[in-house]
């Protein structure tokens, strides 16, 4: 008898732990653009997906290119913080419901380099992804490997949100939320498209500390690991794969241009041994693309909107094979 009555104690404490956490994973959880981008694979109408990190998010116009190369409708899924193995597994999920016709993996060196901080973003993208086996899979190879707090208690990498509870509960409550509108992400500073391609309107470049330093023999396994995933996921498939670096400002390149030469000669290396079509813009001469510091938001690479078309205009030249030819 005393037994019974302590294992549902057990049980109202279980539960009402469960009801304190999601209130506060609700209270304290902004929106975040991952569930816009999960939402955007899932359902939007695309046969091209692009891939990869912060550079592809914001230099990769995907109306462009839908105009420009595929009208079957292109989908850019990028996102800072999107590391390999979740590129792997945004890919999955995208294959799940789509038919696609090509995919352009957007390769930032750095991402082969850093480990990833299990902050904030750090399991957004499996916690956006609509239960499947997919993400029981992703769950497995991810979430189980992090601290516990991350995934059990997800609220705690956003306890500094507490005085923001207000704002956060009424823009959960809004249309915007429950529609996955755009709303949100948009302000002077930029905005999100229906199509996934965050257009900065930034005035003026931001020049932050990040130094690039690139050796091979220093690279982590796993982002290699999860990046041959991805191919063999291609082949099997039968998509074709093609992975591109966009290009750093001029001044980025010059300061450390032995570092990038070394990256081009390893990725390309590695590209042409996989067999799969590999450009990177930072050795590619465009004639047509200013690359000054002027024309991005910082000297990482992030580009404006402007420079983010011509460029998105000279990927479609390449991905049609017509680069380098005149124009009629």
């Amino acid at each position: 008898m005393r037994t019974s009555k302590w294992f549902c104690r057990v049980l109202v404490l279980l539960f009402i732990c469960i009801l304190i956490t999601n209130a506060l994973n609700y209270m304290l959880i902004p929106y975040m653009m991952e569930r816009y981008k999960l939402h955007g694979i899932e359902t939007r109408d695309y046969t091209t997906l692009i891939l990869g990190a912060s550079h592809g998010s914001s230099n990769i116009n995907p109306d462009i290119l839908r105009e420009k190369y595929d009208q079957g409708g292109v989908f850019n899924a990028c996102l800072g913080g999107e590391y390999p193995i979740d590129s792997y597994f945004l890919l999955r999920d995208a294959i799940r419901n789509h038919k696609l016709k090509h995919v352009i993996y957007e390769l930032d060196p750095a991402y082969w380099r850093t480990i990833p901080s299990e902050a904030q973003d750090y399991l957004a993208f499996e916690a956006s992804m609509s239960f499947s086996r997919v993400k029981l899979s992703y769950f497995r190879q991810k979430v189980l490997g992090s601290d516990f707090r991350t995934f059990l208690f997800p609220w705690y990498n956003f306890r500094d949100q507490f005085k923001k509870i207000t704002t956060n509960v009424a823009q959960k409550m809004s249309s915007n939320y429950k529609d996955y509108g755009l709303e949100t992400f948009s302000n002077s500073y930029q905005e999100l498209t229906e199509n996934g391609q965050i257009r900065i309107h930034g005035s003026g470049s931001t020049i932050t500390n990040a130094i690039f330093e690139f050796k091979a023999e220093s690279l982590r396994e796993e982002p290699r690991k999860y990046f041959l995933s991805l191919v063999q996921l291609c082949r099997d498939q039968g998509i074709p794969l093609t992975v591109i670096t966009t290009p750093v400002p001029k001044q980025t390149y010059d300061q450390y241009e032995s570092y990038y030469k070394a990256a081009t000669d390893y990725y390309t290396d590695l590209c042409k041994n996989l067999g799969v079509t590999y450009f990177d813009f930072n050795a590619i001469d465009m004639p047509d693309l200013s690359l000054d510091i002027s024309g991005f938001t910082d000297n990482e690479g992030h580009m404006l909107e402007a420079t983010s078309d011509t460029f998105t205009q000279i990927l479609a030249e390449y991905l049609n094979g017509t680069a380098g030819q005149a124009s009629s």
